[in-house]
């Protein structure tokens, strides 16, 4: 460890030139100083009054040493006089002491990882929630009366076993919410809390009570994140979830606090690199600040706002793990419009119902397991329609009393029935079409569902059956088959009911996946995607136009309006074209929308436009969807007022160091050790006060990187003695350091 001295100030001096709002009151700075030893390195401090006294208690979550130090102030002034030593200035390190402090070590069985305090059962005695490891676990504590304590005044109350997980390393893993019925405030007796539990391996939600069991939030997601916060960013009056992840591309997400309480399927916020990112609460919104993490010295500040609107300005994400290997589709569940998904590590289907204010919470139901795929029926739209591995016939699920009942096999027709070679070789929907191929002894018979049809009509393909492995339906009467042990294509079709069998050779290196049949209004069109353009084909399956990108742009995917518009993904870009066909054919570009990055672009017949990704599904509407509007940016100039020519800033946090009852945004500089704290002044942040915590004596000779010490490590302000003025606590190094604010004279 480097050496270091702990700078003793009198006084910490404001910016001479920050001048706060007359609604708020001049920050004086500390003019006292405490210095405890702290050993096992520990980095989460929590404040509150656990005694009722006025003053906050400092609870500091030591893991290393399986305990939580409880530091509370005491007036010696008015107990014993307590004798210390003279102060020995050569020895800066261990002084001034803390003969006003008071340790209370409250040893755990488990190693403590985090901690809270919130008074659970409306008694005005708060308890203490602590979230161990080895194993995983909440366990509640109650603080005994006085009359009752002995030399350790918590007891345990109850423990809430965690599901299989890893608890991250840094940062706050544990947050708590009121649930609806606790935020009307109907009773003391319905007064409940939901406690979210960060994992590595996604958030573990429970009520906190006894009895009390974790579950997955859903849809889950096995990911962790660097950091989040509860933070009212819509200003609905309902607090969401803002997680800051590891991925580049959503480096800040959104889980929006719906009106029931619950909290939605997580959108994406920001889509660049940051080296940090910090939730601030101000008087007019709630704010993100982030470390540019492309641009060094600079922070960026955003405020949520409406987005532009446009065509698919509403933009709704539902986390799916699988991407576009996941089985799912569209269905109508009542009134409601439904997205169902098979689970691939379990035997059940999953519902997520689409409202009006986005995915709803996921609902899920015991099926079969190997759904292959599953369709609805346009005509029955309660109907779900499933493929499994080797099934000789379709299943049905419906939607009945709230619920999907339990698949059963769909009956076969009485020419079938009799048939014991049977077996599904495809299930699929195009538009309001929804088609299945099913090998019948010989013979191929495919069978098509239409809106206007009671039952689906049964096409047969006579003697052609034996071999045929996989199978596209490409229109009319005609059938793209794969054969088991084929190298090349074939064209299947009915002439005078007999199959006619062709294997075309400008087929001969394509594969099933390259074609695809387009919903273009109440007719279909075969179309290939290859080589990044869309090749509209003919009866002999050869290019008779296509659809391509301007600028040798390649597309991914096509979705049709009609014969002369539609929509065009543009590959590996977060990019959709409006396409317009003009008279001669050519196909132009006349608008471009900004979406998420895609895989797949489709038109669900019950969802709507859908833009499917590696690891969730977005449903797409006209309209304008919440995005982060930029309010300013800072540079390392900010703390020239103070005599500072380089503010370098390497890490944030944020805490209410004038007691105002809003954030202030502190900036760490990990190289000179220096705090510089920013308040908001009439919608600017503005600097309140700065100062180096400590003066590690090495001169950076390499690069800052080579010399950053991660020193200051945590900073929390609260009111320990109880004067109405805030302290400050920092953990650095093997010390806790306490600023003491007193009034001025």
């Amino acid at each position: 460890m480097r050496p270091f001295s702990i700078l003793t100030l009198s006084m910490m001096l404001t910016f001479g030139g920050a001048t706060l709002s007359d609604s708020r009151a001049e920050l004086p700075g500390w003019q006292e100083l405490r210095v405890i030893e702290q050993k096992g390195r520990p980095s989460l401090m929590r404040a509150a009054d656990l005694d009722g006294d006025g003053r906050e208690e400092l609870i500091v979550v030591n893991s290393r040493l399986s305990r939580l130090d409880i530091y509370a102030w005491r007036d010696i002034a008015s107990t014993s006089k307590i004798e210390t030593e003279p102060l020995d200035a050569s020895r800066p390190n261990e002084l001034p002491l803390a003969p006003d402090w008071e340790l209370q070590e409250l040893q755990l069985e488990n190693v403590p990882r985090d901690a809270l305090v919130q008074d659970l059962d409306g008694d005005d005695q708060p308890e203490l929630i602590v979230l161990v490891s080895s194993p995983n676990q909440v366990v509640v504590y109650r603080r005994q009366p006085p009359e009752e304590r002995e030399t350790n005044a918590w007891e345990k109350q109850y423990k809430i076993d965690l599901l299989d997980g890893e608890i991250p390393s840094r940062r706050d893993a544990l947050l708590l919410r009121p649930t609806k019925l606790s935020e009307e405030k109907l009773s003391e007796e319905t007064k409940e809390f939901q406690l979210l539990v960060s994992m590595n391996n996604g958030i573990q939600q429970m009520l906190l009570k006894p009895g009390g069991q974790a579950q997955w939030m859903t849809p889950r997601e096995q990911r962790g994140r660097v950091d989040w916060w509860l933070a009212d960013l819509d200003n609905d009056g309902h607090d969401d979830l803002v997680e800051q992840t590891r991925e580049s591309n959503e480096s800040v997400r959104w889980y929006r606090a719906a009106e029931n309480g619950t909290l939605t399927p997580a959108a994406v916020l920001h889509d660049r690199a940051v080296k940090d990112v910090e939730v601030v609460r101000t008087g007019a919104a709630t704010q993100l600040v982030v470390i540019d993490g492309t641009v060094s010295g600079i922070l960026r500040r955003y405020e949520l706002a409406l987005g532009t609107a446009s065509p698919f300005g509403l933009q709704r994400p539902l986390a799916m793990k699988e991407g576009p290997k996941a089985v799912w589709c569209g269905m109508w569940q009542g009134e409601k419009r439904a997205l169902v998904v098979a689970d691939r590590r379990a035997p059940r289907l999953l519902s997520y119902g689409l409202g009006e204010a986005g995915w709803e919470t996921q609902q899920a139901f015991p099926a079969l397991t190997d759904i292959r795929a599953m369709a609805t029926l346009t005509a029955e739209p309660g109907t779900l329609l499933l493929w499994t591995k080797d099934a000789a016939d379709l299943w049905t699920s419906r939607w009945e009393s709230g619920r999907l009942t339990y698949p059963v096999p769909k009956t076969p027709s009485a020419e079938v029935a009799d048939v014991e070679d049977r077996k599904i070789l495809a299930l699929d929907s195009v538009g309001p079409i929804t088609w299945w191929v099913q090998k019948v002894g010989k013979d191929l018979d495919l069978y098509l569902a239409k809106p206007q049809m009671a039952e689906a009509k049964r096409i047969r393909f006579p003697k052609v059956g034996t071999k045929a492995d996989q199978v596209l339906w490409i229109g009319g009467e005609r059938l793209l088959v794969k054969e088991t042990h084929g190298r090349a294509l074939k064209l299947f079709s009915l002439e005078e009911g007999k199959t006619k069998v062709t294997s075309p050779m400008h087929l001969k290196k394509a594969t099933l996946g390259e074609f695809k049949l387009f919903a273009t209004g109440d007719d279909v069109r075969l179309g290939r995607l290859t080589d990044g353009v869309l090749q509209w084909l003919g009866d002999d399956l050869r290019s008779q136009e296509q659809v391509m990108l301007p600028q040798g742009l390649e597309l991914s995917d096509y979705v049709a309006e009609n014969e002369t518009l539609g929509w065009a993904l543009q590959r590996d870009s977060p990019f959709v074209h409006r396409i317009e066909i003009d008279a001669s054919r050519l196909s132009r570009s006349v608008e471009r929308v900004k979406l998420a990055e895609g895989t797949g672009l489709l038109r669900d017949p019950v969802l709507g436009m859908l833009l499917l990704g590696q690891d969730r599904i977005t449903h797409l509407s006209e309209g304008r969807s919440r995005e982060l509007k930029l309010v300013d940016v800072i540079d390392e100039r900010i703390g020239r007022a103070g005599g500072v020519r380089k503010t370098r800033f390497h890490q944030l946090s944020s805490t209410d160091i004038d007691r105002d009852g809003y954030d202030d945004l502190i900036l760490y500089d990990q190289l000179q050790h220096r705090l510089t704290v920013l308040g908001d002044q009439n919608g600017q942040l503005v600097p309140k006060i700065a100062w180096p915590v400590f003066d590690d004596k090495v001169y950076p000779y390499s690069n800052e990187s080579d010399n950053l010490v991660k020193e200051p490590r945590a900073v929390l302000a609260a009111d320990f003695d109880g004067d109405g003025l805030q302290d400050l606590a920092i953990l650095s190094h093997d010390r806790l350091i306490i600023y003491l604010a007193r009034e001025k004279s």
